[in-house]
């Protein structure tokens, strides 16, 4: 095979019997370069030794012995080994220190000398500085290692950081010669990113100072070894003029100890709870140094491939043990990744009653739509899947519900997830995907529908959406159709999106206002040029277009009358021509209105006075259910009617024409009623919110994801199951297990013995006012506050039943119908009692409370003896074995602390005797292992310290890890107690 010169950039055949490895003109390329670099180095020292009178080095304590520097065979790198093109000269940097003939190597007894002396030199403005050291060589370091090693001591000896010029490979060593960080000489010029839509910052670097500054730092072996056989000779040439400000450098590099923090909790730990740790010991590391990191050194983790969703989907299916990875159908142009969680739903299996949905964005670099299924149990939320999904790139007709669908389905049929309620948000895609998959009560959110109807009130658009009074009338005859918005509908306006119903009202004829006259006039007719006779039009036009019941006070009315039939063949569309009505024209003088301050009779959408009224209204409504009396009938259809008379009657009281159409056709009428209102359903939902959700993304984002820009689709997904997950299973499995103790409790229960303590202290008139009657037996009440109270609370019912033991609040239970509330220790008053202070009971057995199997029937048949104070708040037990710790040395108390003793002097003798070696990449993982361990010995001693100084300070706090240290008695104390001890 023939062979290449090994020049990088030069292909030349050398021939077969040829005995070099680069081609005869590269190395001619090669001689002459030595050749013209030797001619500038003489030239080079020959002038500055004219310029320059001799002094000696500043530093000049510690040497054994002065001798002349030696001169080592430098060979610098040829241009082909350096793959260079042209034969160019290397760039300008100070040699004068480090082969100027006329300064001489100092020669220290070792490299801990050499540093002393040149911490000393360090204190001056102007540092020259030669030295040198032996030791003996060591087969683990090379010499660049070594090299590196003394440069990163001079950095810390000096204060000053080092920034490589160029390495230079010599026969017997090698050399490296650097220059200031710091130094504005030789600062590089800025770079700009020419990466697409990037933004370009006003980034500042450190401060620049005229450092005027080199080092040169040279590894060799000895001409001849030394009488202790060292061999390797280390030179040290430096020279640097500080001024008056200069600063010394500022480092910002993560310390190696912050590293090792963050590689040793990566699994484990949060980035934000790994954070706190860091900066305690390193203030001056940021928030993105840390989440850098953490992102870098778990790539190992969780990318599996260069392609984001490839990487994702092989990452989830390595942990088949803890997710279930679905196989979608996707359309042409969607991207879609779906997932399980199984050690979340497995354990919830026909335990579901209510779940939620909803999405997030701005998760990932993908921009793929983070979908959550998550359920209801106790409360409290867990996630049951995931889905990301992304549909910009398909043609597809609904293509969002169909990829919504088919994760539906699979979530539903391998882990048996049929609800009976499904918590949404107002967006109609889901909607219509969830009432495919389901046979639920769609519950829309509180929170999103009241934000939704504010920010709609508040706009002063006063088109909104197209209103169909027929059918608003057809429905409820207490609606007048005359009561229409004045102006025209804006057909795109439909809070969730536009639903079927809604189409199909838009696609209609437009809505003619009742208060408008229409005239259409005919068009041009020309005589019929065929057979010389006119024809008419089989329709004629219509001349006057109004409705019969139109009432016109100042309008001006046109009439005209029709042509005879057959005069005229049409030529040309007819014209129609609408003149307004009266408030229409106020309406549109209103809108077309500029800048300026309108007039008094300027007509808004909805004035701000009437708009938290209409919110009030609306919660009443949604509260409102067949179980709860004292609103109306008590049935779906009675409560509907009652909801729609109120809006409707405070909409006519105060004429707000637009708000009603608003209201009616987003909110009221059939097929949107039902989607917020919880009337509709025989049970009453725990959740009146998606807030659970809206927790579970601000874990996402706030505790992972606040650090990162848009990060991978498999850096994503790995948090999901590996970090964030695991404080559901935890959750979870303290729901699920009796453990005897009441840890960990939900926050809602605290919430709800608050609101209960609140409402039993309250003042309240007994006898109760006759239109409040609360009902102990089935936990209802007619006042207004029950219907819309978060747990279904009111001072009134609290009345009428005994005072609540505290097991009470760690054990009742939630029902969805009545009673809403149950426990053995909830019982009513006695009848009379009852019936005293206006209260209500059911039946011949109302004496008796009715009792509801709770879900964890072991909990409620334990004894009170366990029950906590009633003064104390719902927390984690005091008595807990979380201190125990096992110290991995078995034994007597003397036994284990000598063998712990033993082991550390051990340690102590091998350490000590690595200090000839002088290796420091073993001291770094000395510092970094045993960081613990020295901060107890430090800790130790400023103990001794303060515990024998007379001047000492009692101390209130002192480290936990030396509490039980007792300090050893100083010298002179000793001393004392041996003479009193002899008297």
């Amino acid at each position: 095979m023939p062979r290449k010169c090994s020049t990088g950039h030069c292909s030349n055949i050398l021939p077969e019997d040829y005995t070099f490895k680069t081609c005869e003109r590269c190395r001619e390329s090669a001689r002459a370069y030595k050749a013209r670099r030797k001619a500038a180095k003489a030239a080079e020292n020959s002038n500055e030794g004219s310029r320059r009178s001799p002094r000696s080095s500043p530093a000049s304590s510690g040497p054994t012995s002065v001798e002349p520097a030696e001169t080592d065979a430098c060979h610098p790198t040829t241009p082909c080994a350096s793959s260079r093109s042209s034969i160019e000269p290397l760039p300008s940097i100070d040699r004068s220190i480090s082969e100027d003939p006329e300064f001489s190597d100092i020669t220290y007894d070792d490299a801990q000398a050499l540093m002393v002396a040149l911490r000393t030199a360090a204190t001056m403005d102007d540092i020259t500085f030669r030295g040198r050291y032996y030791i003996s060589a060591d087969a683990l370091i090379s010499y660049k290692e070594r090299v590196d090693q003394t440069v990163k001591e001079i950095w810390q000896v000096t204060g000053y950081r080092w920034t490589v010029h160029d390495h230079e490979r010599l026969d017997n060593g090698h050399r490296t010669r650097l220059w200031c960080s710091q130094d504005e000489a030789h600062k590089k010029a800025a770079k700009p990113s020419t990466k697409p839509d990037v933004k370009h910052r006003d980034t500042l670097g450190m401060t620049r100072y005229p450092c005027k500054s080199s080092l040169s730092v040279t590894c060799k072996a000895a001409l001849a070894p030394t009488r202790d056989n060292l061999d390797l000779v280390v030179s040290v040439a430096l020279k640097h003029h500080a001024s008056d400000d200069h600063r010394p450098y500022f480092d910002v590099t993560l310390p190696l100890e912050a590293i090792e923090i963050i590689r040793r909790q990566i699994e484990w730990a949060k980035p934000n709870e790994i954070l706190r740790e860091v900066q305690a010991k390193f203030p001056h590391v940021s928030a993105m140094q840390v989440h850098g990191a953490w992102a870098k050194m778990s790539e190992v983790l969780w990318k599996r491939d260069l392609e984001q969703l490839p990487s994702a989907r092989i990452l989830l299916k390595e942990f088949r043990n803890d997710v279930d990875v679905f196989d979608v159908e996707t359309p042409e142009g969607v991207e879609q990744l779906c997932w399980g969680m199984k050690l979340i739903a497995k354990p919830l299996r026909e335990q579901t009653v209510e779940i939620g949905l909803d999405a997030t964005y701005d998760t990932n670099s993908k921009h793929l739509e983070l979908y959550s299924i998550m359920a209801e149990y106790d409360n409290a939320g867990f996630p049951l899947s995931y889905c990301l999904l992304s549909t910009a790139t398909s043609m597809d007709v609904q293509k969002r519900k169909k990829a919504l669908k088919a994760w539906a389905e699979h979530v539903r049929e391998m882990y048996n997830v049929n609800p009976t309620f499904v918590h949404l948000d107002k967006d109609m895609g889901e909607i219509g995907m969830a009432r495919e998959v389901w046979v639920a009560k769609i519950q829309l959110c509180w929170w999103h529908l009241r934000r939704a109807v504010r920010t709609r009130l508040a706009k002063n658009k006063l088109s909104t959406s197209p209103y169909n009074p027929q059918r608003a009338h057809g429905e409820f005859p207490f609606i007048d159709i005359a009561f229409t918005p004045p102006g025209q509908p804006d057909p795109t306006e439909h809070e969730g999106g536009l639903d079927a119903e809604a189409a199909a009202v838009s696609d209609g004829p437009e809505k003619r206002s009742v208060n408008a006259l229409f005239i259409r006039l005919p068009g041009s007719y020309i005589p019929n040029s065929s057979d010389g006779t006119s024809t008419f039009p089989e329709e004629p036009p219509q001349h006057l277009h109004a409705s019969e019941q139109c009432q016109t006070d100042s309008e001006e009315v046109f009439s005209a009358t029709a042509p005879r039939a057959g005069a005229y063949a049409a030529a040309s569309p007819s014209l129609t021509i609408r003149i307004p009505s009266t408030a229409e024209r106020a309406a549109s003088a209103t809108s077309d209105s500029h800048d300026g301050a309108p007039s008094a009779a300027a007509r808004v959408f909805c004035p701000e006075e009437y708009r938290e009224h209409i919110v009030d209204m609306m919660e009443r409504h949604l509260c409102a259910h067949p179980l709860i009396p004292g609103y109306s009938h008590p049935s779906p259809e009675g409560i509907r009617e009652w909801a729609v008379r109120e809006i409707y009657n405070f909409c006519v009281d105060h004429d707000l024409r637009e708000v009603w159409a608003y209201l009616w056709e987003n909110w009221y009428r059939p097929g949107r009623w039902e989607l917020w209102a919880r009337a509709p359903h025989p049970q009453i939902p725990r959740l009146k919110t998606t807030m659970l959700l809206e927790s579970h993304w601000r874990k996402i984002k706030h505790d992972f994801l606040h650090h990162f820009r848009l990060p991978r689709l498999d850096l994503l997904a790995w948090v999901i199951v590996k970090q964030l997950a695991r404080t559901y299973y935890r959750k979870l499995d303290m729901r699920l297990t009796d453990t005897g103790r009441y840890r960990e409790l939900p926050d809602w229960r605290k919430a709800f013995k608050h609101e209960w303590k609140r409402c039993e202290s309250a003042s309240c008139i007994v006898p109760f006012k006759s239109k409040y009657r609360p009902n102990p037996f089935r936990w209802v009440c007619t006042c207004p506050y029950f219907s819309t109270s978060r747990f279904l609370l009111c001072k009134h019912l609290v009345r009428t039943v005994h005072s609540v033991e505290p097991i009470f609040f760690l054990q009742v239970t939630r029902n969805r119908t009545t009673p809403f509330w149950s426990h053995p220790t909830l019982i009513p008053l006695d009848n009379d009692e009852i019936l005293a202070i206006g209260g209500v009971i059911d039946g011949p057995h109302a004496s008796t409370p009715i009792e509801v199997l709770p879900r964890r029937p072991s909990v409620i048949e334990r004894q009170c003896a366990s029950i906590i104070s009633q003064q104390d708040d719902i927390a984690n037990d005091s008595d807990s074995d979380d201190d125990v710790i096992d110290v991995g040395i078995k034994g007597t108390y003397h036994e284990r602390m000598t063998a712990t003793i033993a082991l550390l002097r051990d340690l102590a003798d091998g350490l000590e005797f690595q200090l000839q070696f002088y290796d420091n990449r073993l001291l770094e993982a000395v510092e970094r292992d045993t960081a613990g361990a020295i901060r107890l010995a430090r800790n130790i001693q400023q103990k001794e310290r303060d515990a024998n100084s007379m001047h000492a300070s009692p101390k209130t706090w002192e480290a936990s890890n030396v509490m039980y240290y007792h300090p050893r008695p100083s010298s002179s104390h000793s001393r004392h107690a041996t003479a009193g001890a002899n008297n």
